[in-house]
This record gives C-alpha cells, sequence and structure tokens, in this order.
C-alpha cells in the first residue's frame, strides 16, 4: 500500500515537472487591444500668411483649390490668416478672399494670383478688401429721397462713382447695333465712421438709370478694389403711375387674395348679368 502511494507522488511530481518545462518552452501569448485611435491629417504643406483690412466684425473667407478658411475681422477691421496650408505642388493655386459684413452684404472677391512654389514661407499683405455696397430701393420717383449704405475700414475716405448710360438715338430711334456707352459724373466722397459704416443719397432728378460703385482709400493713396456695381433708375411721372398700378395688381396675385381676385370678378360678372336679364325681360313685358 505504502509502495502504491509513493509511486503515485512520483508519477505527479513527474508530470507537474513535464507542464513546468513545456510552459516555459511555449512563447508568451500576446494580448491584442484595439485602442481609440484619432486620425487627424492636414491637406498640404504651411506656406504662407494673409492679412489686411475690411469692414470690421466681417466674416472673411479664404477660398483656392485645397483651400477654405474662414476667420472674423477684428474692431480695426483688420484680419490675418496665420498659416494657410497649401497644396503641395509646383505652383500655388489662386487665392480669394471675401468679406461679409455684418448686415450679410457680400464684397466681390479680391484675388491673389499663383505664385511659384519653393523652400519659402510667404507673407502676404495687406490685402485691402472692397467695401460692400447697398441701396434702399432699385427704383425711386423723381426729387424723392434714396440713399445707399455700405462698410468699410473705420474711419477712410469712401470714393463714390456714379455712371449712366449715353443715350444716342439711331434712325427714327433705332439702333441696328446696340452700343453700351457710359459716361461718369463728377464723384463725390464720405467718410466712414468708427463703426466702418458710410452712407450716401442717390441723385433722383432725373428719369434716368444710374450705376454707381464704391472705392475705399487705405493709406498713402492706396485704394481698395471696387466695390459690386449696382442698378438704380429713376422713373419718370408716368413710368412711376404706371409702376405703382403694376404693384398694386400683383397685390393679388399672391394666395389666398387670387381666390378672392377670382371671387370678386365672379361676382361682377353674375351682377351684370343680372342686369341684362332684368333689362332683356323689361323690354319684353
Amino acid at each position: 500500500m505504502k509502495l502504491k502511494f509513493a509511486l503515485l507522488l512520483f508519477v505527479l511530481f513527474s508530470l507537474s515537472d513535464i507542464k513546468s518545462v513545456r510552459a516555459a518552452a511555449l512563447p508568451q501569448e500576446k494580448v491584442i487591444v484595439r485602442p481609440n485611435i484619432i486620425v487627424s491629417a492636414t491637406i498640404g504643406i504651411p506656406k504662407m500668411t494673409l492679412w489686411g483690412y475690411g469692414a470690421p466684425g466681417a466674416v472673411i473667407e479664404l477660398s483656392g483649390i485645397g483651400v477654405d478658411q474662414t476667420i472674423s475681422s477684428d474692431a480695426s477691421g483688420y484680419y490675418s490668416f496665420d498659416l494657410i496650408y497649401l497644396p503641395d505642388t509646383s505652383a500655388f493655386p489662386e487665392l480669394c478672399v471675401t468679406a461679409i459684413d455684418q448686415e450679410g452684404k457680400i464684397t466681390p472677391p479680391t484675388c491673389i494670383p499663383p505664385i511659384a512654389s519653393g523652400n519659402y514661407f510667404y507673407n502676404v499683405g495687406p490685402v485691402i478688401l472692397p467695401p460692400t455696397i447697398s441701396i434702399q430701393a432699385p427704383q425711386a420717383r423723381p426729387d424723392s429721397q434714396v440713399s445707399a449704405q455700405g462698410q468699410t475700414i473705420p474711419g477712410v475716405t469712401i470714393e463714390i462713382k456714379l455712371a449712366r448710360p449715353e443715350v444716342k438715338t439711331g434712325i427714327l430711334g433705332f439702333q441696328f447695333v446696340k452700343r453700351a456707352l457710359a459716361f461718369y459724373i463728377p464723384s463725390f466722397s464720405v467718410i466712414s465712421d468708427v463703426q466702418g459704416k458710410y452712407s450716401f443719397n442717390m441723385p433722383t432728378g432725373e428719369g434716368t438709370t444710374w450705376r454707381v460703385f464704391a472705392v475705399a482709400e487705405y493709406q498713402d493713396g492706396n485704394k481698395s478694389p471696387k466695390s459690386n456695381t449696382l442698378k438704380f433708375e429713376t422713373l419718370s411721372p408716368l413710368a412711376h403711375i404706371w409702376q405703382r398700378i403694376l404693384e398694386f395688381i400683383k397685390t393679388f396675385l399672391v394666395w389666398p387674395r387670387i381666390i378672392i381676385l377670382e371671387l370678386l370678378i365672379i361676382l361682377i360678372l353674375a351682377v351684370t348679368v343680372l342686369i341684362i336679364i332684368k333689362k332683356k325681360k323689361g323690354k319684353v313685358s
């Protein structure tokens, strides 16, 4: 009995030694954990800083092939794109800057032509943005007061340019070839306030069509690109009356007023028919 017990202990110890040897010989198991990885990448390389001036508190947008950035100008109208990532190509793309002022008016794009790439860091500025501009009404009657307004750099001079088409009649008032001619009247200037806002009145003395745009003077005679060109028309008295009639008619062409207009026409026709029938009956009797 003792011999069997001793033999059993010998076998157990032998097996434990074999397991320990095998465990030491086997490579350690690798634990694979899937971590939370955030991958971020930037297209292009930082190659440019672009800065300038425009309307205060405006949204400044920079766009081009592979470039799309947005910032806001400060209270002085200053803006700066401190780090512009440009595509790694032989030539950097054309970049255009556009501003949207606090009232939602948009400037035309101011574009910087493509430049050759190289081992350089470009500092471009100052890029002066055009003023924004809008007119109170596109049409007005003679001798009325119509204001135009916009926004630009605070405390600068804004030149207002006015032009009107040169009317030239052909044979019996007809022209076989239309000519796009215009002449400018002497411009006048206004000064923007501390918020960059400016305003002026449009001329309404004659029944004619005007085109108007604004240019801001920055420093030392340097001027901004011109603003959007707007069209303004001063109507003659007869044209103004006809315009009011058309506007009155258009008010009935809006749902549900169009139904009311149709019912009114039906009612008038019904009354007219009844009157005619009564007259016929009176003649017969």
